[in-house]
């Protein structure tokens, strides 16, 4: 071949290798390479500011970056329907679900949420929530599945895994010791590192190591003094060290607290709006103060959950249908039913048969209205319908047993301001209706007013401090707004309003409050309500009867500290009348159903409830129906314990039904009538008052805003072991409507410290049933002082009538094992 021919072929070698590397695939674009190849062949071709941007949130996604073909990744609250933007089917609550200790039907419920997600387009939920119940009031509490650690790390892989498994990420939170809101954007949590270890963060590591979680949420507050955001001790040495924690970390929402700790202790991306990461990072970068290899390994967690949730691949059109579709109908209904705990049952007044009961009152607050949930970010305040226990138990019923409703209570869900002309000021020289406001420029309503007036309503929410005017009837005239303003500032300064309050009607009257900060409210001389502290926006409550017509002293303090101002009074009216009225329908029913509890205004994020009681004039509904009925059952909606001692000798019947998501009445009617057999166990101890469980009440209001964990691993059911307290329902408690025996244990040592434990349970009731065998461990010579017994095993198996089923649980040597921090 001559020199022409040989130039003539090597050119079209060439050109062919050319056009052949034009149409070449990008190794991070092809699909069949493994994620990690992917990830790093991306991160060669993106620049520092590209890298950047991937770490700066868009409110409720990451940024995307068109073009590298990188879309965002799109967040959802959650953790029981991802309910961001439109419609989506409302699962049970966490402690509803942790009452049915099925780690199964939680991974089928966490993969019907994913799918919902998907089909909204969202890749990333904001659960599952697996903080300890510790403080029995937490107002989160409803969020969690238990107080123990290895139910919750059971449950939480469980949900990781269904979640997953439709490629939508879970991230896990609060990381972490998140047990209450109060003060939780600033408490420090004093705990040692045994506790935190065999206590606070087992959820958190078996998630992350069994369930491969693929994002963590870092919680609101410090633990031993450094903020969960910017806690490399949290962060790094024991999530992505110890534990090989391979995906991203984020704050809760306004939880982060810095820039440069933030990035360096182990916090990768910001997802809301914030001016901590993006430009200050960036700033930070060319100041030469954070590297690039640390920017490079933040913005490779990121990219890894974008390549994991399918977000890189070409992805099939998302089934809209899916949501709200009859195989997720029929699961929520499942789920909510399983997690049902009955909790008395005397002389079998459960289940429901047309040959016992011909006749069924339905009564109380949330017989007609459905509580599915609590308050904050996790509510799903948008479903297709719902179904209340009175829609579930009428359609039960049918026409074999008559169902009859009197409400009989109401419950105060909602803030209805008092109107002004039920109100008379304490000084009378600028108008009559209205109570008598003094303004001080500190919080202490100490010294001289710096101005006094008359407000007409308490229904206040200053962006920028209170405006002050020259008069009521001024009020809506910018111009005419006092220089006095200036000197009470926005922040730190306080009020008091005093005069009187004559009701319309008499009965029984909810005072309620919503406020920022501290607030006192007195009537008639009693403190209804004492929160003389700061907080985050909460409702309080308190109930008092009042006759028509007649004028009672009313005195109203609160104090702003920093932020925002909310200071709003409200009440709710309790005719006796309705009570009457139900007590009458109780009388001439075979049976009484009384629905009762609280609601998503009461138990939330963001405050913790301020006491164990039910509200008042439920406690005196269910009294007097009690009286004339003895066949009554108490159903309850809530998350955290209730206080049962004013009635529950009275009443035969006692139901826990958590807040139970849109299919809540369907479950609640499934039990009631023995459609199924309840099989919940309870998730946590059934405290009654602070007195039972100090530790978690001890510094609870420290003003110096520090919570130290005297109590030591001793949570819980460990806590009321040792010393002998004597609650209500103990961890693990649930009733069935059949009797369970137990036979044939047999231990089978596996190896050296890893044991097969093998026994047989059989049905010897008369109903179909699922059991819940519980395993607990001790040790017989601790070295250190340790729980009388410690939960490390659990099954449950469906068992029907007069058959037997075989039961194995294992026990490795990690659930024999305490920490030793030395």
């Amino acid at each position: 071949m001559n020199f022409k021919c040989r130039l003539f072929v090597t050119a079209c070698c060439l050109s062919f290798l050319f056009l052949v590397g034009c149409f070449e695939t990008e190794p991070y674009k092809d699909p069949s390479k493994d994620i990690d190849e992917r990830v790093e062949d991306l991160l060669k071709r993106m620049s520092v500011e590209q890298k950047l941007l991937l770490l700066q949130g868009d409110g409720m996604s990451t940024v995307g970056i068109q073009s590298l073909g990188i879309p965002p990744l799109n967040c959802s609250d959650g953790p029981f329907g991802a309910h961001r933007g439109a419609a989506i089917t409302s699962f049970p609550c966490g402690n509803s679900l942790g009452a049915s200790w099925d780690t199964a039907l939680i991974a089928d419920v966490s993969a019907a949420i994913g799918r919902e997600a998907k089909a909204k387009d969202i890749q990333c939920l904001l659960g599952p929530g697996i903080n300890i119940i510790r403080h029995p009031l937490c107002g989160r509490n409803f969020e969690y599945y238990s107080e123990d650690p290895f139910l919750s790390a059971c449950l939480g892989v469980s949900f990781t895994k269904g979640l997953q498994g439709e490629k939508v990420a879970a991230t896990l939170k609060h990381y972490a010791v998140n047990n209450q809101e109060f003060y939780r954007n600033s408490l420090d949590v004093i705990v040692d590192e045994r506790t935190l270890q065999e206590i606070y963060l087992p959820a958190f590591r078996d998630a992350v190591i069994l369930g491969d979680a693929w994002s963590v949420m870092s919680a609101y507050n410090m633990v031993n003094g450094v903020h969960c955001s910017e806690n490399k001790h949290l962060l790094t040495e024991i999530l992505k060290e110890d534990w090989g924690f391979r995906g991203f970390v984020m704050p809760d929402w306004a939880g982060a607290h810095s820039t440069l700790a933030s990035a360096n202790n182990g916090l990768d991306c910001v997802v809301y709006d914030s001016d901590l990461f993006g430009r200050p990072l960036a700033d930070a970068f060319s100041r030469g103060e954070i590297s690039e290899t640390q920017i490079t390994g933040m913005a490779r967690r990121v990219l890894r959950v974008i390549f994991l949730t399918g977000l890189m691949d070409p992805l099939p059109a998302a089934d809209e249908n899916i949501i709200n579709c009859p195989e997720h109908r029929k699961l929520n209904r499942k789920a909510a039913a399983e997690g049902i705990v009955l909790l008395k049952n005397e002389n079998n007044v459960l289940p429901f048969s047309p040959e016992k009961v011909k006749s069924l009152a339905v009564i109380g607050p949330n017989a007609a209205k459905l509580r599915m949930g609590g308050g904050g970010s996790s509510y799903n305040s948008k479903v297709f319908y719902q179904i209340s226990p009175l829609d579930g138990i009428v359609s039960a019923a049918g026409n074999k047993i008559k169902v009859s409703f009197a409400q009989g209570v109401g419950l105060a869900d909602t803030l209805v301001p008092v109107g002004a002309e039920f109100l008379r000021p304490s000084n009378k020289s600028r108008g009559t209706k209205g109570l008598w406001a003094e303004y001080y420029n500190n919080k202490d309503l100490q010294g001289k007013p710096i101005v006094s007036q008359l407000d007409t309503t308490i229904d206040f929410v200053w962006e920028t401090g209170p405006k002050i005017y020259l008069s009521d009837s001024e009020k809506n005239r910018i111009d005419t707004l006092s220089e006095k303003s200036e000197l009470i500032g926005a922040d730190n300064f306080s009020v008091r309003w005093t005069g009187t309050i004559t009701p319309p009607k008499t009965g029984f009257y909810d005072f309620v409050t919503h406020s920022d900060d501290g607030v006192r409210l007195y009537v008639n001389g009693e403190i209804l309500i004492d929160q003389w502290y700061s907080h985050d926006k909460e409702f309080r409550y308190g109930t008092i009867e009042l006759e028509e017509g007649i004028a009672y002293s009313v005195k109203l303090e609160y104090y702003e500290e920093i932020g925002g101002a909310t200071m709003r009074l409200g009440w709710f009216y309790h005719d006796p009348e309705k009570i009457e009225e139900a007590v009458r329908l109780a009388k001439i029913s075979d049976a009484v159903v009384i629905c009762a509890g609280i609601d998503k205004f009461w138990e939330a994020e963001g405050a913790d409830r301020s006491n164990f009681d039910l509200p008042l004039v439920q406690n005196r509904l269910i009294e007097e129906v009690a009286k004339v009925n003895s066949n009554v059952v108490v159903v309850l909606n809530n998350g955290g314990p209730l206080n049962l001692r004013p009635w529950i000798k009275e009443v035969p019947g006692l139901v826990e039904a958590w807040f139970n998501g849109n299919e809540g009445g369907n479950a609640v009617a499934d039990i009631l009538f023995g459609v199924q057999n309840p099989s919940g166990k309870l998730p946590f101890s059934y405290v009654q008052s602070a007195v039972e469980f100090p530790p978690a009440f001890d510094n609870y209001l420290n003003r110096d805003k520090t919570a130290e964990y005297k109590e030591g691993v001793f949570v819980g059911y460990r806590y009321h072991d040792k010393y002998e307290t004597g609650i209500m329902f103990p961890f693990g408690f649930g009733l069935s409507y059949t009797t369970f025996e137990y036979s044939g244990l047999k231990i089978e040592r596996v190896s050296e410290n890893q044991f097969a434990i093998h026994f047989s349970v059989k049905n010897t009731g008369n109903f179909d049933g699922a059991e819940i065998a519980q395993l607990y461990v001790s040790e017989l010579n601790p070295t250190v002082e340790r729980p009388i017994k410690e939960l490390k095993g659990f099954e449950k198996i469906f068992i029907p009538k007069n058959e037997s089923r075989s039961f194995m649980i294992s026990v490795d040597p990690r659930q024999f094992s305490f920490f030793d921090p030395q």
